[in-house]
C-alpha cells in the first residue's frame, strides 16, 4: 500500500496524516507533501501515525527533513499515535532526542 496524506487544522497545529507504507519508494510524494506544509508557514505541525504499517530509514529521514524545513520557519513539527510496529522503530533509532512523540 502506498503511503497517502490529509491535512487539516486542528487546535493551532497543522495536522499531517499519513496512512499506507512510508518507504524509499515515496520520499518524492512526500517531498511535495513538504512543500505543501511548509507553504502555510505553520509553527506547528503534528503527524498523525496511526494508520501508518510500515515506515524504513528514507521514510524516517523525509520525517526529519519536514521538521528541519518547518524548523526553519520557526515552527515545531511532533509525532502523534504511532502504532506499536513503528513506535518500536521510533524507540529504537531515538526519535524522541529530535520530537515531541505523543503515544
Amino acid at each position: 500500500m502506498s503511503l497517502s496524506h490529509s491535512l487539516r487544522q486542528e487546535g493551532g497545529a497543522l495536522v499531517v496524516a499519513l496512512s499506507g507504507s512510508f518507504t524509499f519508494s515515496e520520499h518524492n510524494a512526500f517531498r511535495k507533501v513538504i512543500e505543501e506544509v511548509t507553504a502555510t508557514q505553520p509553527k506547528r505541525v503534528t503527524v498523525d501515525l496511526e494508520k501508518l504499517n510500515r515506515v524504513d530509514s528514507a521514510g524516517l529521514s523525509m520525517l526529519v527533513l519536514l521538521r528541519d524545513r518547518v524548523g526553519k520557519g520557526g515552527g515545531t513539527v511532533q509525532l502523534r499515535r504511532p502504532p506499536a510496529q513503528v513506535a518500536r522503530i521510533l524507540d529504537v533509532v531515538d526519535f524522541s532526542q529530535l520530537f515531541e512523540i505523543l503515544r
